[in-house]
């Protein structure tokens, strides 16, 4: 399923509808305060963080694409495309914040 965006704000107001079902789901009742609460970082962190990315994918001249690895509410992997800069069709950015993750982790 691919869901479009017109803009970015757009996007986030969607996420944040999200962010208390998956709380919720995770046994974070309560949305972000409870995330807060349990040592968590909130969605909007992390989206935010992934956002950080693609600007760094655009300001390399690369496609608007960047993604974060969370494990246990910490960003432990991020990473910006790459696939025009690196002339790599693998370096997407999923692909990059996994590398990066598995560097960081020693996994």
């Amino acid at each position: 399923m691919a869901i479009l965006y017109r803009n970015r704000r757009q996007m986030l107001a969607w996420l944040g509808r999200l962010a208390p079902l998956a709380a919720a789901s995770y046994g974070l009742v309560g949305g972000h305060s409870a995330a807060r609460a349990a040592g968590v970082a909130p969605d909007s962190e992390f989206v935010a963080a992934a956002f950080a990315m693609q600007r760094r994918a655009i300001d390399a001249g690369d496609q608007a694409f960047g993604a974060v690895v969370v494990k246990d509410g910490v960003i432990v992997g991020e990473g910006p495309s790459a696939v025009i800069t690196g002339q790599d069709p693998t370096a997407h950015a999923e692909m990059m914040a996994i590398r990066d993750a598995s560097r960081r982790l020693g996994t």
